[in-house]
């Protein structure tokens, strides 16, 4: 199974809705371009724009989900809400539905 460069995370502009799914026909990985045959399953993801998706393997998925988890963690560590004051800023006023105002 060969790899293709960096892997890519859900957090990036161009990642669409992910869904799991049964092949129905042959399908190729769009990551390692291995075949995953009718009747198992993958992850098919939206692209944003058009009416296609992308098709992944398990593993391949697996791995963009442990990418995008670091790519996460990466944002919750130095993203703008990480600083020490952050926590001491009041909570947004909320309606009675629970929505800020």
């Amino acid at each position: 199974m060969g790899k293709r460069g960096k892997i890519p995370s859900l957090i990036g502009g161009g990642a669409g809705a992910c869904k799991f799914a049964m092949a129905q026909k042959k399908r190729i990985c769009k990551r390692c371009r291995c075949e995953i045959p009718g009747g198992t399953d993958c992850v098919e993801v939206t692209i944003p724009g058009s009416m296609g998706h992308k098709n992944y393997c398990g593993y391949c998925f697996r791995e963009i989900l442990d990418q995008t988890q670091r790519d996460l963690n990466n944002l919750i560590a130095n993203g703008p809400f990480s600083h020490q004051s952050c926590l001491f800023l009041p909570p947004l006023p909320v309606t009675s539905r629970g929505f800020p105002r």
